[in-house]
């Protein structure tokens, strides 16, 4: 019963953490698109990573 609990709050956190990043990474691009993030170096820098 244990495990159950463990994968079931595994599964979940790694679902938040997807849903997390996904509304980061649209917030970054909804910022980009209307010219908010005027440092070229993050932005560089974040395209690697994305």
């Amino acid at each position: 019963m244990r495990v159950q609990y463990f994968l079931i709050a595994f599964l979940l956190s790694m679902i938040m953490w997807v849903l997390s990043f996904d509304v980061a990474r649209d917030a970054y691009h909804v910022a980009e698109s209307a010219h908010l993030i005027p440092n070229e170096h993050i932005r560089h820098r974040l395209s690697h990573i994305l």
